[in-house]
């Protein structure tokens, strides 16, 4: 009788974290990749918007587990193993005089690998490519890996700018890569 209490109670638990049939499950801010006409509005903590510089991921994710410098003080990565998250900072004005100046480096790109990001249309890390399609019906095809979910025109190109893709390996979505071009380009 107690094993049948705790599979009721956890389908129960189930259909109340995924919501109703078809709508995706209630995802914590701090894993929330959110969009608004393809540009990036926030990832997790960190909002996107204004002059947007790696202290503000410092101040979202707290202080990195790595810090990568790239092509002398201009660009830096940092790196959270939790929650799962690299930020490319760069800049193509004066290179500062340190590397990875948190201050003067600003947020291009963003990789998300961690469990549990989402994106605002509800596909997650480790959800499979038929969800992809189902979600995003309309995605292309990006190099080998990539699926193209969101594209934003920053009015400098002739073709809008892919700002979120998705990478699949055997047939499993792994990660998102998040454009952002904070640093002017």
């Amino acid at each position: 009788m107690r094993g049948r209490t705790l599979v009721a109670g956890t389908v129960a638990l189930a259909a109340l974290v995924a919501g109703p049939a078809g709508a995706p499950a209630q995802v914590p801010e701090n894993r929330l990749l959110a969009f608004d006409g393809g540009q990036v509005e926030r990832v997790g903590a960190l909002r996107a918007g204004g002059d947007l510089r790696l202290r503000s991921a410092v101040r979202a994710y707290g202080r990195p587990s790595e810090k990568r410098p790239r092509g002398g003080t201009q660009s830096c990565t940092l790196r959270w193993k939790r929650p799962g998250i690299s930020v490319l900072g760069t800049t193509f004005d004066v290179p500062p005089r340190r590397r990875c100046d948190t201050r003067r480096l600003h947020v291009q790109r963003i990789v998300v690998n961690g469990a549990g990001w989402t994106t605002d249309a509800g596909l997650a890390v480790g959800e499979p490519l038929a969800r992809l399609n189902e979600l995003y019906p309309g995605a292309e095809r990006s190099g080998k890996r990539g699926h193209v979910l969101e594209t934003y025109d920053f009015g400098f190109g002739t073709e809008p700018t892919p700002t979120l893709v998705a990478t699949v390996s055997r047939d499993v979505v792994v990660r998102f890569e998040i454009w952002v071009g904070a640093a002017g380009d």
